[in-house]
């Protein structure tokens, strides 16, 4: 993963290419990744770089925000890393718990940046 902060359109481009490098996992390796995360760091990494692809989904659901695609990137990013850390449940419910969180910290700037304008 490229842990060069995002500064343009190009960099917004390159990064949308890049995730599309992870794989994504099946039931029986999402699995086995949860049971090792809590055993070490590369197997955090091995969850995020696979579900990379939801955030530009979620993300571009809130372009007429008026937050930057950049922006809106790097907050679905920290939702991400929010829902690895902190799941515990079933392996069959990670990926709803990580839209949600996700679209949480999404959400959350965007009100932010609406009250902020107000």
């Amino acid at each position: 993963m490229n842990d060069v902060p995002l500064s343009g359109e190009q960099d917004i481009a390159d990064y949308l290419k890049s995730i599309e490098d992870f794989p994504t996992l099946t039931m029986e390796q999402l699995r086995t990744e949860l049971r090792a995360y809590r055993l070490g760091a590369a197997a955090e990494k091995r969850l995020i770089e696979s579900y990379l692809r939801l955030i530009p989904k979620i993300a571009q659901e809130y372009v007429s925000s008026g937050v930057s695609q950049l922006e809106l990137l790097q907050e679905g990013n920290i939702g991400l890393m929010y829902s690895v850390r902190r799941f515990a449940g079933e392996p069959e419910e990670f990926e709803s718990f990580a839209i949600e969180s996700i679209r949480k910290n999404i959400s959350r700037v965007v009100h932010e940046r609406k009250t902020s304008e107000s």
